[in-house]
């Protein structure tokens, strides 16, 4: 079986949670994380005990500096990130589990990573030595100068053999640039060999078929054919693909799946 080292490449950001009735918490205390999808990729692996790295782009100071450090102790390789720009992006949570869905805040414009533009990575060395590059649709729905970075380093890691995954994370708030998803996503999807998320997100991004009539009350059984119909249409969409995750949850109250 083939031992992957993989990077994991988006932006970190980091997370002021309440799980009060307002996003400034009790007594006005947040609780503060680092978070961003493809940094918990690479948290994860590490701990798991492969080897992973990540990149992003952030400002050199003391609380980026503890962020990465963090990152070291569960077993992530830093030292592809910049340390480059002024702002480290924030989002604002607000969740009774600080996990499940809630209401969420965005202040992440003019961050660091946002401010990246085409030919500010040298892919071809960053990517030497690695087997498998993971993004997630995060990054593209940020700006198009974003995209084309995102292009660029699936150019390159195609060209080199790697495998690509990709999460199809959709966050509405964060597509304001002008295009839609689906304007942007196929593209660069063209690259990738494993694709997760769940039906919704691939309808916004590819197109693929999703039934008006689903929800709460309906059987997972017809849930897993529609998925297995919608897997079909990104198989045949993208070439490359070997491998597609879905996945299904439903919160019935703020505190459901506690």
């Amino acid at each position: 079986m083939t031992k992957h080292k993989i990077l994991s490449f988006g932006e970190l950001l980091l997370r002021l949670s309440s799980s009060g009735e307002s996003f400034l918490g009790e007594d006005g205390q947040v609780v503060v994380f680092p978070g961003g999808s493809e940094a918990n990729v690479a948290a994860s692996l590490g701990q798991w005990g492969v080897p992973c790295s990540y990149l992003s782009r952030i400002p050199d100071n003391d609380l980026t500096s503890q962020i990465l450090s963090t990152l070291t102790s569960l077993g992530v390789d830093v030292s592809s990130s910049l340390l480059e720009g002024d702002r480290l992006g924030l989002y604002f949570l607000l969740s009774a589990n600080g996990l499940s869905k809630g209401e969420v805040v965005y202040d992440r414009k003019y961050s660091a990573f946002s401010q990246l533009k085409p030919g500010m990575i040298d892919w071809d060395r960053v990517l030497d030595g690695y087997t498998w590059f993971h993004w997630s649709a995060l990054t593209p729905a940020l700006s198009e100068s974003l995209a084309e970075v995102c292009r660029e380093a699936l150019t390159v890691a195609n060209a080199k053999g790697l495998v690509v995954s990709v999460d199809l994370n959709y966050r509405n708030r964060l597509w304001n640039y002008g295009k839609n998803p689906i304007e942007v996503m196929p593209a660069l999807l063209q690259y990738c060999n494993v694709v997760m998320g769940n039906i919704w997100a691939a309808n916004k991004m590819l197109g693929t078929s999703v039934l008006d009539t689903l929800g709460r009350d309906t059987a997972a059984d017809i849930y897993f054919e529609h998925a297995k119909e919608s897997a079909q249409e990104i198989f045949d969409l993208l070439p490359q693909c070997q491998h597609i995750a879905y996945t299904f949850r439903f919160m019935d109250t703020a505190t459901h799946n506690l």
